[in-house]
């Protein structure tokens, strides 16, 4: 029987409510614990859904890169081309000039000769 009177004393009921204080903050914590977690999972979750849509972008950006430099290249080609044919038609110009001065250089000849022909014989 001295058991049952210790465990109504008042030392003994401090125990016990200390006891159940512990375990009370010991639920609050583990409580506090698992809002925190499920605070974390939820960031976890938005950060997986803003990965996700990043990568889509980041994938449109790639694949315009892509189209870009495609692009470029096409447009130095071309350039290139275009400068080939920028020199060979100025070659074409010269060969032309050069022809005309020719023509107009004998021509003249031809006419001065025919002159100082038709003065010599009269």
């Amino acid at each position: 029987m001295q058991e049952s009177a210790w465990l109504t004393s008042e030392p003994a009921q401090d125990l016990l409510d200390m006891d159940e204080r512990v375990r009370q903050e010991q639920m609050n914590q583990l409580r506090n614990y698992n809002t925190q977690f499920q605070d974390l999972k939820e960031m976890e979750q938005y950060l997986g859904i803003q990965a996700l849509e990043s990568q889509d972008g980041l994938d449109e950006i790639s694949r315009k890169m892509e189209k870009t430099d495609m692009h470029v290249e096409s447009v130095v080609e071309n350039l290139e081309e275009a400068d080939k044919l920028a020199i060979s038609a100025n070659y074409r110009k010269c060969i032309c000039i050069i022809l005309i001065v020719m023509v107009v250089g004998g021509a003249s000849i031809a006419f001065f000769a025919m002159i100082h022909d038709h003065h010599t014989n009269n």
